[in-house]
């Protein structure tokens, strides 16, 4: 299947299609997205809510078409999978400092997100990320608490029972179902509302991957 973003891009070029994000048929369903960026919320049993935006200053750009885009490209795809591997929540509309449109995907789990986006996801109980060899012991953490307490990855893996890891290079804000606990060095919190996300501390430049490592605790 083609590219997720270059066929976004490829249909607002064509003044049809450019994003993806957040609500419910013009009432937000979701928190608020920190500082602009798009988001990814991962719920306790592994599906994923995809918050993807857009400007739109040119009022050509009507909500309800891209609307009807994002239902067909979802129709597309979970043809393509023979399952219903994603679904279309809703939109939302804002204008503050310029129109910016919002659409929210509901993705099944995170291998249906990587196929749709071309972004890597791993959600992983963290007994079993670390065991598997990904580096998970030999990275350094920062506490969600106190930034100043930094742990290695095999101190906390003692005191992390039933606790989950995420692993992504997704360039926005990242959150799941639990509380973040720890975040690798090179991420950084943003709240929106009473959420805290994680994100890179640097967003990468274009084609370059910067992967972060979440801690989430029940």
């Amino acid at each position: 299947m083609q590219n997720f973003n270059n066929r976004i891009a490829g249909i607002a070029a064509l003044a049809l299609f450019s994003l993806m994000l957040l609500a419910g048929c013009g009432a937000v369903t979701n928190v608020g997205h920190p500082t602009g960026l798009d988001s990814i919320i991962i719920e306790t049993d592994g599906r994923i809510t995809y918050d993807f935006g857009g400007d739109f200053a040119d009022e050509r750009y009507k909500t309800d078409e891209l609307v009807d885009m994002a239902k067909t490209q979802i129709a597309e795809f979970n043809a393509e999978e023979g399952r219903k591997a994603v679904e279309f929540v809703g939109s939302v509309e804002e204008n503050r400092g310029g129109r910016r449109v919002y659409l929210e995907y509901r993705f099944a789990d995170a291998e249906s997100f990587e196929k749709m986006t071309g972004y890597k996801l791993s959600y992983t109980p963290v007994e079993e990320y670390a065991s598997e060899g990904f580096g998970f012991s030999g990275s350094s953490f920062v506490s969600a608490k106190d930034a100043q307490l930094v742990k290695s990855g095999a101190d906390l893996i003692a005191g992390s029972s039933g606790s989950h890891l995420i692993v992504t290079n997704f360039p926005g804000a990242v959150m799941g179902g639990y509380q973040i606990a720890y975040y690798s060095e090179n991420a950084q919190l943003l709240t929106a509302g009473d959420t805290v996300y994680a994100t890179a501390k640097t967003q990468p430049e274009e084609g370059e991957q910067v992967f972060i490592q979440v801690l989430l605790r029940k």
